[in-house]
């Protein structure tokens, strides 16, 4: 039994893989998402955690793959992903310019590895990214002003697509109204919603009847991704 044991904490070579799937990840919940979601390689990246190319190829290099699609998740991240992507000669790799962990989550959902065929894959990934408005709520650090929406320290902003839509010193109602800008523009029905460390369950509670209320054909769901810095991060599709 003692050569047993011995031989199980040896890492176990990972098996050959076609296609290998590498994602940046902003917190713990969402790397266990991801993970379910058929992710070989979890590259961290917070708000102050760029990883580097190095950080990349540190991460292709574990896996055994002849091609290995990279979600960067953040566009202060998709040129170290591109860098990385250039350089490595051991696998082929593919570098989709995922913005925010939502359009990776939504790509996620519907990724289907199973025709092998890398074209077809890459092109249905695209066609479900540019189906998806992203959404984040975060709280502000200080007194400040963007495309017009006044911001006082604390306030919970709301953004769409990356642009500032309010700021409320609500998160409920900064949520509110982020979700009904969205559902109203862009006529959604799938949101899924990645909670941070800091919602609470009153709070996806309360979400959930504004929702049923004002919105009823919209299906929701909740992913503990307890990440920090953002309430929450919202796939709309």
């Amino acid at each position: 039994s003692v050569q047993h044991s011995e031989i199980s904490t040896v890492e176990e070579a990972k098996e050959h893989k076609n296609i290998a799937i590498v994602a940046v990840s902003s917190g713990e919940g969402i790397s266990e998402t991801f993970k379910e979601l058929g992710v070989d390689e979890i590259v961290s990246g917070g708000q102050t955690m760029n990883p580097s190319s190095e950080d990349f190829i540190k991460a292709f290099d574990k896996l055994n793959a002849d091609n290995i699609i990279v979600f960067p998740n953040n566009k202060n991240i998709i040129m170290a992903a591109k860098q990385a992507s250039e350089v490595y000669q051991k696998s082929k790799v593919i570098v989709i310019e995922t913005n925010s962990i939502a359009k990776c989550y939504s790509a996620l959902t519907m990724l289907d590895l199973s025709s092998n065929d890398l074209d077809s894959i890459v092109d249905d990934i695209m066609m479900t990214i540019d189906n998806v408005v992203d959404a984040e709520i975060t709280y502000s650090i200080r007194d400040s002003k963007i495309n017009d929406v006044e911001i006082n320290k604390d306030d919970f902003m709301g953004f769409v697509n990356h642009k500032i839509v309010c700021s409320t010193s609500s998160k409920l109602e900064t949520f509110k109204q982020v979700f009904d800008h969205v559902i109203n523009t862009y006529e959604k029905e799938v949101v899924s919603i990645i909670v941070g460390k800091d919602v609470t369950e009153k709070e996806k509670e309360d979400i959930l009847s504004y929702v049923n209320e004002n919105h009823r054909y919209v299906e929701v769901g909740f992913i503990e991704g307890k990440q920090d810095i953002y309430s929450f991060i919202i796939s709309f599709e």
